[in-house]
């Protein structure tokens, strides 16, 4: 029976279909571009004549998995014939408005099928949660549900597995948890996706260009909120859409008179996040759209600098056309990466500033080119005043300054250069410890300031650490200069204790009875490197 409701929802126009059944007998349903299948399996039903309905499947599970229990691994797989198009028919405009509240816009949908699927992920936008299954090309699917407890089942058909994970905890919404399994390991291959819900929901699911996106809500009257949500913030639906490298929903959002220019928390436009996904479609339309080419965000990032570590060339070229370029800084970075002492004296003619962080690692320059042993540049920012005590702030790099770099890698002629350029006394006694093991650093600390018995944030020494790494000849030295052997660090160890702890047994004598007039030899009778007295 097929009927309209006249007084719909919210005042929306709803269409209803029944289906009346002779018995209970299990569905699934199935989508695609204008139908909707919805499939019964009368076999478990033997009261129910049979009919042409579509041929059954019933896959075989290879090998238990420990991801699906034992009665989904069981399930019977049902593929849908296709259905024949509904006839075209003319809709009136107020109509077509109410329809695009209720259904989100179509996304153009790859031709070609999907091979893998690659990752899952959700978010809760309001009283909807929005889970997407990434993929490379058009997904193929059935779906349905199973009691006992309530779990609604997607069999991806003709891909492998490539998630990371084998089940991952939502509590959102009544949905308890998603589960992916390889169920089917040969041709035809299944990956099977499991919701665990805590009761039936509502739920939908929208084909994608990058894969399918499976919506759930409290009722049909939140999507329908939702729906009317992302009309209400274009912006939003536009970096969202630009996020997921959906060009017709790009362009949809822009006519909807999204700022093509807005920013995410942040601070990434639509343009950079587009770059950051190597789409020059998307970028081409945003561009066209105004989309600003010079802007950065609060890091210095630029749309040109995301697409250039995106090795997005198409999209670096639609940027330069459209008059971005690099800053001075920039090319700075890219000078010292390339080991161009003469560019990097040009740049700083030009007013680079040699001690602006760079937004890869951020590092300063005089970082990057001690990192990479690029001497006659490092000679040239250091003559140029570049601070030696400008820390990092990236993931690897914070705390981290050119002087510590020079500490830690025991590089004596750079950290020699940068202490002559003048540093404090915590720095050094900070690159003392850093650099404890290191002989040669400990000697031109200690010649420049540094305290021999300076602690660092667990009160450590650098004779405590030169002796836990197993470095003679530091320890020689600092015990030369005044280091006592008897400071305790807060977790309770001492100098011997450490070298000990590191299997250095033959160091008790020397740690123990420090001579700063004589050649000191180790109870394994190992001659000294060095005279502490030198």
């Amino acid at each position: 029976l097929a009927r309209s409701l006249p007084s719909g929802v919210n005042g929306r126009k709803l269409s209803r279909i029944e289906i009346k059944l002779a018995v209970i007998a299990p569905y699934q349903l199935t989508g695609s571009d204008q139908a909707l299948n919805i499939v019964f399996d009368g076999s478990q039903s033997p009261d129910v004549p049979e009919s042409s309905s579509p041929e059954t499947i019933v896959s075989e599970v290879m090998g238990e998995k420990a991801s699906l229990t034992e009665n989904e691994s069981n399930a019977t797989v049902i593929e849908s014939a296709p259905m024949a198009e509904p006839p075209e028919r003319v809709r009136e405009p107020s109509e077509e408005i109410r329809e695009e509240l209720i259904v989100p816009s179509r996304p153009s949908i790859p031709s070609h099928p999907a091979s893998v699927i690659s990752g899952i992920s959700h978010e809760v936008l309001g009283d909807v949660l929005k889970v997407h299954v990434s993929a490379d090309g058009r997904l193929n699917y059935t779906s349905f549900l199973l009691e006992g407890p309530t779990r609604l089942v997607f069999d991806f058909n003709g891909v492998l597995n490539a998630v990371p994970w084998a089940a991952l905890n939502i509590e959102a919404l009544g949905v308890a948890r998603v589960r992916v399994a390889q169920f089917r390991a040969v041709e035809p291959r299944i990956t099977r996706v499991v919701f665990d819900l805590d009761e039936v929901i509502a739920h939908r699911a929208i084909e994608r260009q990058s894969g399918l996106d499976i919506d759930f809500a409290t009722s049909d009257e939140a999507f329908v909120r939702e729906a009317a949500r992302a009309a209400q913030l274009p912006a939003q639906e536009l970096l969202r859409a630009a996020r997921e490298s959906e060009t017709s929903r790009v362009r949809s959002a822009l006519a909807s008179g999204a700022d093509v220019n807005e920013t995410d928390r942040e601070g990434w436009t639509a343009l950079m996040l587009a770059a950051l996904r190597n789409n020059p479609e998307i970028a081409e339309v945003l561009i066209e759209a105004g989309g600003n080419v010079t802007y950065r965000d609060p890091t210095g990032m630029s749309a040109l600098t995301v697409a250039k570590e995106a090795s997005a060339e198409r999209i670096v070229a639609l940027l330069r056309a459209a008059g971005a370029s690099e800053s001075l800084e920039e090319r700075l970075d890219a000078a010292v990466r390339e080991d161009d002492p003469a560019q990097v004296r040009a740049l700083i003619v030009e007013g680079a500033d040699v001690d602006v962080l760079e937004t890869g690692s951020y590092q300063t320059p005089l970082m990057v080119a001690l990192e990479l042993g690029h001497l006659d540049v490092f000679l040239a920012l250091v003559e140029a005043g570049a601070s030696p005590t400008v820390e990092g702030t990236g993931i690897e790099t914070t705390g981290e300054s050119a002087l510590r770099l020079a500490a830690r890698i025991g590089s004596p002629w750079a950290f020699r250069l940068l202490v002559e350029k003048g540093v404090g006394r915590a720095q050094l006694e900070d690159a003392l410890l850093v650099g404890c093991v290191h002989e040669s650093i400990v000697r031109l600390a200690l010649e420049n300031g540094a305290r021999p018995n300076a602690r660092g944030p667990k009160e450590e020494t650098a004779l405590l650490c030169a002796a836990s790494k197993g470095s003679r000849a530091a320890v020689e030295y600092l015990l030369g200069a005044g280091a006592d052997p008897g400071l305790i660090s807060n977790e309770g160890a001492t100098a011997l204790a450490a070298a000990e702890a590191k299997g250095q047994t033959g160091w008790r004598v020397t740690l123990q009875a420090p001579s700063v007039n004589a050649i000191l030899t180790f109870a394994d009778n190992a001659p000294a490197e060095r005279s502490l007295s030198a």
